[in-house]
């Protein structure tokens, strides 16, 4: 999580998630304040702790709504049927079609992924999107977004030879570290060449 206090104060993880913002209890990154709230928080079914499901920790940065980022983590998962996620929903007001704003979210994607280490990961823009279309199915990913992480196991059901094929056919996409970028800047809602 200390990745996202290169963002500003306002966006950082400050408070974690409860039923009503006023009882929230402030974060403080701490590897032993962390390890506390996880054990406290094992995903359960029926009121009994299932451990190979891992455990879950959520996160805001703003008691503003339009300034909040929203950070959810599952970690710990045993069970195959389940992958060890990370969410991370930017703030409306944060500017993403700034220059330096966008590369910093590029920048978090990029160390997000190298130490998260996701089976898959995105920067999706949920106006340009169809939020009726699961991310994934058969595990494969449904769309392509502004920045994506596809893990060595996708890009082998896929096919490298395929992904490049696609790659060299839009000279501003770039592949690198399993990571597929497909402009400067992120999706926009209102543009019809971003959501085709």
């Amino acid at each position: 999580l200390s990745i996202f206090y290169d963002l500003p104060e306002q966006y950082r993880p400050n408070f974690y998630t409860s039923y009503r913002k006023s009882s929230a209890k402030p974060f403080v990154l701490s590897c032993d304040e962390i390890a506390s709230y996880l054990r406290k928080n094992v995903l359960k079914i029926n009121y009994k702790e299932c451990f190979e499901l891992g455990c879950t920790l959520s996160l805001f940065s703003s008691m503003k709504d339009d300034s909040a980022f929203g950070y959810h983590m599952r970690v710990g998962v045993k069970d195959t049927g389940f992958l060890n996620t990370l969410v991370v929903n930017i703030a409306l007001d944060y500017k993403m079609y700034d220059e330096e704003s966008a590369r910093l979210i590029e920048t978090l994607f990029e160390k997000s992924v190298a130490v998260f280490k996701p089976f898959w990961g995105a920067v999706v823009n949920n106006c340009a999107c169809n939020d009726k279309e699961p991310y994934m199915v058969n595990g494969l990913p449904t769309n392509v977004h502004w920045m994506n992480y596809w893990s060595d196991e996708i890009i082998n059901s896929i096919g490298l030879r395929k992904i490049k094929i696609a790659i060299k056919k839009f000279e501003h996409f770039e592949f690198y570290n399993g990571i597929i970028k497909l402009q400067k800047f992120p999706l926009q809602a209102k543009k019809e060449d971003d959501t085709r």
